[in-house]
């Protein structure tokens, strides 16, 4: 990083970086710092053309627990082909009488979600979980003896992390991983 290196007497300006060794480390004023990239890509309902919620019912957050599966769908890593699935997974969902698409988010193949429920709202309660509130997350494809991909793996990561900066998971609880109870 270019800047500048000097011992500071006085007050500390505006534009310091960091203070390394006793020195302060400045940028000079024409520089540009590009802002922080997001932990999560999120692609709201809006914006992938949900049809509205039938109805919803309200969770109490923080939670405890979060149930990861697959869609058992084709994968995507395009954002038009991840749509055109969430879509349909939506309509498929409609047509079976429930309120919503099931899910409080999805992954695609590169990485980004998608907003379903979203992390105000109770997934699809599945009969094993009645008791319990938690955000419903599903890898869209199909995996069988394969795995999602690397992006989905890291994401599913950044998921708790994100949840617990902004406190929608509970930081002081252990987090229950309910992967192991499929649909």
């Amino acid at each position: 990083m270019v800047g500048y290196n000097m011992r500071m007497p006085g007050p500390i300006p505006k534009q310091l970086v960091w203070k390394k060794d006793g020195y302060f480390w400045f940028l000079p004023q024409d520089v540009n710092i590009p802002p922080k990239k997001p932990l999560i890509h999120l692609i709201p309902r809006d914006e992938w053309g949900a049809l509205p919620a039938k109805s919803e019912t309200p969770m109490k957050l923080p939670l405890n627990h979060i149930r990861y599966n697959q869609t058992m769908t084709d994968t995507c890593i395009a954002k038009e082909d991840c749509i055109k699935i969430v879509k349909d997974i939506q309509k498929q969902h409609l047509d079976k009488g429930l309120p919503d698409i099931k899910y409080n988010f999805l992954i695609g193949g590169d990485g980004t979600f998608y907003e379903g429920r979203g992390w105000n709202n109770k997934p699809e309660i599945h009969a094993a979980l009645k008791d319990k509130d938690y955000y419903d997350v599903a890898y869209i494809g199909k995996y069988g003896d394969d795995f999602p991909s690397w992006d989905q793996s890291v994401a599913g990561t950044k998921f708790i992390k994100f949840g617990l900066e902004k406190e929608y998971i509970n930081r002081g609880h252990g987090i229950t991983n309910l992967m192991e109870i499929s649909d």
